[in-house]
């Protein structure tokens, strides 16, 4: 039988160890300083370089410049607006910093601040950068330090930015098929990008703001995916469908469709080049400071549809040649049978107007070719099929 004064001799030989080694640890202390450059608040255990400006925070001068600040005569109000700022209470966050500039306007944290909570406390609806960027200037226009301050403000606005941003790009989601869906989605991006091109401008030597810049242009531009496009091939394959079937009614109805999915598709070109224009600003940032290579950019340029030569617009670029026995079927039924009564007429001019366009935005997709091929041209083809008799007409 083991001795128990062993036992207990060797357990607290083992929790002295685990005391030495908390002893240890507790040596090394996290310390709250104010950067004496920029004047942001962190912890630190050493000496190191402020993670807002870059400039060397000595641990004791650190120290001191938070000691003296949260002493001064506002050090109580900022403390509480900047713990308010972190617990995302930003509406108690403006009270405190208003409490400072109702009484020192040349209060340089209280303006970034506030600035900050103002973007925070906006709505989707209306975004309040011109009064947040107002702020933003009068914080680096009163700062002790103005260029480390630069900096500062650019990365807070930075931050600021990337966390709203997907407020907007969630609430286009959810209403994307709306008529206005993307023009309002473009338009709140363009009133939130604003505070990015400020950053660009006061430090246009940092690659990180022009690259988030490209990321959310990129973000926006590539938002609405193939939602119209798809709805416009539905619209035309429905159309078909019904024309073949004799639906006069239904073929008007997925007219109205078209014309309703073709203006959305409008749309999100239209404010989409915008923001391509928008995006080329910081992509040439991004080329002059070298973390892009210029003959690295690549342009899109829109391919002509090979299936204009024939007409069979949709069914060419689905099948990918002009020649495949399916697109002959179709150009034969064509030029038998739907030109050779009114309601087929009508229906060949209105899929002149709408196939080219629908035949490019296919030939991009792999998964568009796959679509049309699996809920357009094989239920056409295979009513066509059932319709053999028209060849002998």
């Amino acid at each position: 039988m083991k001795s128990p004064i062993v036992h207990t001799v060797s357990t607290s030989i083992y929790k002295n160890q685990i005391i030495d080694k908390i002893n240890q640890r507790l040596k090394i202390k996290i310390m709250q300083v104010k950067c004496t450059s920029c004047g942001a608040s962190q912890n630190i255990d050493e000496s190191q370089d402020c993670s807002y400006c870059g400039n060397l925070i000595e641990m004791q001068k650190g120290k001191s410049n938070f000691q003296a600040i949260t002493k001064s005569e506002f050090g109580n109000f900022i403390m509480m607006a900047e713990t308010s700022e972190e617990a995302t209470n930003y509406n108690e966050a403006i009270s405190y910093y208003n409490k400072i500039l109702e009484k020192d306007t040349t209060y340089s944290d209280a303006w970034l601040g506030k600035g900050n909570c103002i973007i925070y406390t906006s709505k989707i609806g209306d975004i309040r950068m011109k009064e947040a960027l107002t702020y933003w200037k009068n914080s680096i226009k009163f700062a002790e330090h103005q260029e480390p301050m630069q900096l500062r403000v650019s990365k807070e606005i930075d931050s600021v930015v990337q966390t709203f941003f997907p407020n907007i790009l969630d609430h286009y989601s959810k209403f994307a098929g709306l008529d206005d869906s993307y023009s309002e989605l473009a338009g709140r991006f363009l009133i939130l990008e604003g505070g990015i091109d400020f950053a660009c401008q006061i430090c246009p030597d940092e690659p990180q703001f022009f690259q988030t810049g490209y990321d959310l242009c990129e973000m926006v531009i590539n938002a609405p995916g193939t939602g119209a496009s798809s709805a416009q091939i539905a619209a035309a394959g429905s159309a078909i469908f019904n024309t073949l079937a004799g639906n006069k009614y239904s073929v008007e109805s997925d007219n109205a469709d078209w014309q309703k999915a073709n203006a959305r598709k409008k749309q999100i070109k239209e404010f989409g080049n915008q923001i391509n224009h928008v995006k080329n600003k910081y992509l040439d940032g991004l080329i002059r400071l070298g973390v892009v290579e210029e003959d690295e950019v690549t342009r899109y340029d829109m391919p002509k549809s090979e299936g204009s030569k024939s007409g069979c617009f949709v069914i060419t670029a689905t099948m990918g040649d002009s020649n495949h026995p399916i697109v002959e079927e179709f150009r034969n039924y064509r030029d038998k049978k739907l030109l050779t009564n009114t309601m087929g007429k009508v229906f060949v001019m209105f899929y002149y107007k709408i196939g080219p366009y629908l035949a490019v935005t296919i030939e991009r997709s792999k998964l568009l070719r796959k679509l049309s091929l699996l809920y357009i041209v094989k239920p056409i083809y295979k009513r066509l099929k059932n319709n053999i008799n028209y060849i002998n007409d």
